[in-house]
């Protein structure tokens, strides 16, 4: 879900994928609980061995102490030692546990909330129940943020002016890095202009709610991302409501359909992340 968080965006799955993690915390935490009981339970059985060594312990000192084989101030300096050393061993143990799980814990927090990549999202409230689909730039400016500090930021934008009327098949040529994914990525808002303006049918697109964005694009992006879930839950993420006819009419349509009844289960062959499973075609 964090690889794929672009394109859940694009297809305007939050909420797909939201209840999705819900239940995957739920059974998570099932399976956590039943390790946890049974981690107790060996946990239990191991103290009983270690007192069980103890008391050996102990009795093969006092035989000692018997047969006069050894002093009582010998005894006494083994039996602190003992309980020492048992001591030491279990907080060791566990401290170097507590560490490593601290670590890993701070290092996923610190990403999700430090990184770029992850910034919080700012939508409007007002709602286009009739989009006609015209997309217009006007003077739009947008420049990269610096990876490292001191870098300057890097200008891919400057007064863009463009009409897209709709019905329009319009194609944007350049070389690579002139800007033309990130105009595609403005207009779906994963990028805000730093001046300037998008506008859906005379709208700014910073005005629009969520869904009247992203709920009337559809994104062919140059490396979809395949999420690790059947191919049939991968296909409904645009229309959850897909029927089986409707599913099978658009692969026969794609010429997939037959590539898919070869997989061991069909459409509901879970694909692997990044679609690992898949060839490249």
């Amino acid at each position: 879900m964090v690889h794929g968080n672009k394109d859940i965006k694009l297809l305007n799955s939050e909420k797909h994928f939201i209840d999705k993690l819900e239940n995957i915390i739920k059974e998570t935490n099932q399976k956590h609980l039943h390790l946890w009981n049974t981690s107790q339970n060996y946990t239990i059985l191991s103290n009983q061995i270690s007192n069980i060594l103890e008391v050996c312990f102990y009795l093969v000192i006092a035989l000692y102490l018997s047969f006069g084989s050894i002093e009582t101030t010998d005894a006494v300096v083994l039996f602190n030692y003992s309980l020492n050393l048992v001591g030491v061993s279990v907080f060791i143990g566990d401290f170097l546990n507590y560490i490593k799980s601290i670590g890993l814990s701070s290092e996923r927090v610190y990403q999700l909330v430090n990184d770029r990549e992850f910034t919080r999202e700012e939508f409007g409230e007002k709602r286009l129940d009739n989009f006609s689909g015209e997309v217009e730039f006007r003077d739009v400016d947008f420049a990269y943020a610096p990876s490292e500090i001191g870098q300057k930021p890097t200008q891919v934008l400057k007064g863009l002016n463009l009409k897209i009327h709709a019905g329009e098949t319009v194609a944007f040529v350049g070389k690579s890095g002139c800007g033309k994914t990130t105009a595609l990525n403005l207009i779906s808002k994963l990028y805000t202009p730093n001046s300037g303006a998008v506008l859906f049918d005379g709208v700014d697109i910073s005005e629009l709610d969520k869904d009247t964005i992203r709920g009337n694009i559809s994104v062919v992006s140059q490396s979809p991302y395949v999420f690790n879930m059947s191919i049939k839950e991968n296909l409904r993420l645009i229309k959850p409501d897909l029927t089986d006819e409707e599913m099978v009419s658009l692969c026969r349509d794609a010429c997939i359909h037959d590539e898919i009844l070869n997989f061991p289960q069909g459409y509901d062959t879970i694909v692997g992340e990044g679609g690992t499973m898949l060839s490249g075609g």
